[in-house]
């Protein structure tokens, strides 16, 4: 039997990172993963050759697809041949092969049937007599799984299991303890070395209806309005306390879910708590009903099979900033020791662009710090997603300037990656398109698999000394982000290493290491934050930068002028830097999206600056990244001196920063 495990020896603020063992060896957290639609199972050709190829690269590590509800059967028995004939198709091309499964917890449809009382509630504004209502919308019964997308897309008012359901959670876990248990036993269980539970839209644990599909949304159902009331009574302690927030006639026992409307008034706005509690207190029930079924299934895999890594879709915040993604109780997870790894897509947006930065999802420093390998996936082929649309690479110098830059920059920070064999723009889900069984890429694949060898060799050192902190909490508060690619796309071209990190973890880093700390949108906190973020991190000379509102809600109180209390005189409006004894503020009260911008205040911070140009720069762990197109030449400021870069049209390239060697 293999045995898997995540080792986090030496984590802290000044270095150390997650790392992945196989059967004793520590493995490149860099593996191969197969899409989820039906012409990309293990057993196609397609795959077949993929499996092979990346095994040649150097990767055994192959991600497959599975539906729970395949085994699951009306008497309460599992039949495990769905995994095993995943596996055993995924042996058959590598028998060197350790397999990991995205399996997607969706109860077959019989169950939803005979439980009606557990599916979501979805509502929706509807004309009735004239008027525009708020009602509940009728369920859709598509009656079969027979489409992925019926299974895994967000389709209008689909009958699905809440979230908070104890009983889905009850009788699957059930299902999935079986899973582990068969397949433990069975010869090709050795080969077994992970489970991804994967719910929700496209398995991601965002919440079903809430990306507003056809004007529904969901859920308010009792699963959930129970669950809304477990978290108030948590929060607010005595109904007396309760009444301050929800008024005179509240009772732990009565308060409900705010509905949409209520919701969706207040989209630009951020929220105050005496005035806001239920909307407020809704949106966290969302995220917290996710964030808890993750765990409950981690926990059930952990505990029937503890040699195996058990991990989902979980953290997002770039490009997901917003309460209806419900990946806003990071730190639930991070706590939770059941739970090995998370993962996620990068962005779909200009971020594909060649030139560009990657824009991953996770807060990276945070995944590192708290433990949690998280692998990002490198899911952009030659012919990629865009915004919906298809972004073709000019030549095969370019995909690959784009393969280094996405694996590449996972690694320097800590992290983790796959790369998803995803489907393309336009193309069917009965049909696939390769998208590295072209020998130029896999050349690529291979000298990055050696690259990433190399470094996993030495220790984890920290490097970064610009901070970018960011708070998931604000999400329920304010329901537009402000973590555009346009603005992560700048200050990644700054010139400087940045790390990007939750609020929620500032006293875990090494504070002393970074000149520069940009708060961007911080808006909501507990007073111990509010007091360290004052003491500790408004000293040592630094210089400290709020974006948009800072300390606007600590604990369950408003105040709009904390920021001025912060600074010690009223804030003028526009850019403003105050000269303090300790340290710079820099006071910016809406994001600006010109790297130029970052270069000049990182510069004058005292910040390392790498390169001029405006050329995308990871550096971390003593090695710096240097990705640009259109950049003919860069002059690459190292600790150890200067060096000319020859880029060439598109270019990706590694140095030591130590020693100004070439790594890649």
């Amino acid at each position: 039997m293999s045995i898997a495990e995540i080792k986090k020896d030496g984590i802290d603020g000044k270095g150390g990172r997650p790392e992945l063992y196989i059967d004793g060896k520590r493995v490149v957290p860099l593996w191969y993963a197969l899409s989820d639609i039906p012409a990309a199972k293990a057993w196609q050709d397609c795959s077949q050759r993929g499996i092979k190829n990346f095994a040649k690269c150097g990767i055994d590590v192959v991600c497959v697809d599975t539906n729970l509800h395949e085994g699951w059967q009306e008497n309460g028995e599992y039949d495990p041949a769905a995994l095993l004939k995943d596996i055993s198709a995924v042996v058959k091309a590598n028998p060197n092969a350790k397999v990991v499964t995205r399996l997607h917890l969706n109860p077959p449809y019989w169950w939803l049937h005979q439980n009606p009382d557990e599916q979501i509630v979805y509502f929706g504004e509807r004309e009735i007599d004239g008027q525009t209502q708020w009602v509940e919308l009728d369920r859709t019964d598509a009656g079969t799984y027979g489409d992925r997308t019926i299974a895994r897309k967000n389709l209008p008012t689909e009958i699905r299991a809440s979230m908070a359901s104890e009983k889905f959670l009850s009788d699957c876990g059930e299902i999935l303890k079986q899973l582990c248990r068969k397949v433990k036993k069975h010869p090709l269980g050795q080969h077994l070395i992970g489970i991804q539970v994967a719910y929700g839209t496209c398995g991601e644990w965002h919440y079903w209806g809430t990306w507003g599909t056809n004007g529904c949304q969901g859920d308010y159902s009792a699963p959930m309005q129970r669950l809304l009331r477990k978290i108030v009574k948590e929060r607010y302690q005595t109904e007396e306390e309760l009444k301050k927030f929800y008024g005179k006639n509240a009772t732990f026992d009565n308060v409900t879910l705010a509905p949409y409307e209520e919701r969706a008034a207040y989209g630009g706005e951020l929220l105050s708590p005496e005035r806001h509690a239920r909307v407020i207190d809704t949106m966290r029930t969302f995220s917290v009903a996710s964030a808890e079924a993750i765990r409950y299934f981690c926990k059930c895999v952990k505990e029937t099979w503890k040699e195996i890594l058990a991990g989902a879709f979980y953290a997002y915040f770039f490009c997901a900033e917003s309460a209806q993604a419900a990946h806003n109780e990071p730190h639930r997870i991070f706590a939770d020791e059941n739970i090995d790894f998370l993962a996620g897509p990068a962005a779909y947006t200009d971020n594909k662009r060649c030139g560009n930065a990657n824009m991953l999802r996770q807060v990276a420093e945070s995944c590192r710090l708290n433990g949690k390998l998280f692998l990002c996936e490198m899911d952009q082929a030659y012919r990629a997603w865009d915004n919906g649309e298809a972004y073709v690479c000019e030549s095969e110098e370019e995909y690959a300037a784009i393969l280094k830059r996405n694996i590449m920059e996972n690694i320097l920070l800590g992290n983790g990656a796959w790369y998803y064999d995803h489907r393309l723009p336009t193309v069917s889900i009965y049909e696939k398109e390769e998208y590295w069984n072209e020998p130029v890429r896999l050349q690529t694949i291979a000298k990055i698999q050696k690259v990433c060898e190399k470094l996993l060799e030495k220790p984890y050192k920290k490097t970064t000394d610009v901070l970018l902190v960011v708070n998931s909490e604000k999400a329920y508060y304010k329901m537009r982000g402000t973590a555009t690619f346009a603005f992560i796309n700048a200050v990644l071209k700054s010139g400087a290493g940045v790390d990007r990190l939750y609020l929620q973890d500032i006293g875990k880093c090494d504070l002393s290491r970074y000149q520069c700390v940009v708060f961007l949108d911080c808006s909501v906190m507990d007073e111990k934050t509010y007091d360290y973020v004052r003491n500790t991190v408004m000293d040592g000379g630094r210089t400290v930068v709020y974006i948009n509102e800072f300390a606007t809600v600590v604990g369950k109180q408003s105040n709009i002028k904390r920021l001025e209390e912060i600074i010690g005189e009223p804030l003028t409006g526009g850019y403003k830097e105050y000269e303090k004894e300790n340290c710079r503020i820099c006071v910016m009260p809406e994001t600006v999206t010109e790297w130029g911008f970052y270069h000049d205040l990182f510069k004058r911070a005292g910040a390392h600056i790498y390169a001029d140009n405006g050329e995308v720069v990871i550096a971390d762990n003593e090695t710096v990244m240097l990705h640009s197109k259109g950049i003919s030449q860069t002059v690459l400021h190292l600790p150890c001196g200067d060096i000319t870069v020859e880029n060439g049209k598109c270019n990706t390239v590694l140095y030591d920063i130590r020693t100004g060697e070439r790594i890649l």
